[in-house]
């Protein structure tokens, strides 16, 4: 009995801090992610899938969380294979790979936005999520760069190319951010008419995001302030 108690009550801490670790990751990733590409090992990338499970579990069916496990497994072990030179570093191969984790990123992305849409209160823990769902579109734009560049290397002014260099998904981050909060330093500049539909595309995407985020976030807060009154 004291065990079966125990379970429930760690299932239902993950229940309300499912987002802690994944928004700890994210920012970790951001920060770190010059110091762990110096390792050929992506530990980031399997940490941060790793934190994404627990609210991908409760927001899915058993055959959907099944899909997106598969999904993500096919892009890290392929993402292994490439890392120690065990396939040959072709395009081809890399676009296969990007094309996995933004397949799964952009899912991942979907299912937490209607995870957190469907709250009745706020909560940290819907904060929490918001943010981490911001990050999560950060970084699947960075992936939709690097698709970019595989196929026209100077679709980006200031962006470089090369296969056997791991920092280029570093440049496309930072990019990313930029332009997801519109900063726009002028240090990287897209050339070509895909560059700029995906560049002003996201840069739409991010301050929709934030402003339907936080007008939702006011009206919960509103809604749970004047609730109906006790007799």
């Amino acid at each position: 009995m004291q065990r079966g108690s125990t379970t429930k009550k760690r299932i239902m801490e993950v229940s309300f801090n499912k987002y802690n670790h994944l928004l700890l990751l994210e920012v970790l990733f951001i920060i770190g992610y010059p110091f762990f590409s110096m390792f050929r090992f992506p530990v980031i990338f399997l940490l941060m899938v790793l934190a994404l499970i627990p609210p991908l579990y409760m927001g899915l069916s058993r055959r959907g969380f099944v899909l997106m496990l598969v999904t993500i497994s096919g892009a890290f072990s392929l993402h292994l294979l490439w890392q120690y030179n065990i396939i040959a570093r072709e395009m081809n191969v890399l676009t296969v790979l990007l094309s996995l984790y933004s397949i799964f990123f952009s899912m991942a992305i979907m299912i937490l936005i209607k995870k957190i849409s469907s709250r009745t209160v706020v909560t940290s823990d819907t904060i929490k999520g918001g943010i981490s769902v911001y990050f999560l579109i950060g970084l699947l734009w960075s992936f939709f760069y690097m698709i970019v560049m595989i196929y026209n290397a100077n679709a980006y002014s200031g962006l470089s190319f090369d296969t056997a260099n791991s920092s280029e998904l570093l440049d496309c981050i930072y990019y990313s951010f930029t332009a997801l909060t519109t900063l726009g330093f002028g240090d990287i500049t897209p050339v070509t008419s895909i560059a700029r539909g995906l560049t002003t595309l996201e840069s739409i995407v991010g301050q929709l995001y934030l402003a339907i985020f936080v007008a939702q976030l006011i009206g919960l807060k509103v809604a749970s302030s004047f609730g109906p009154e006790k007799d």
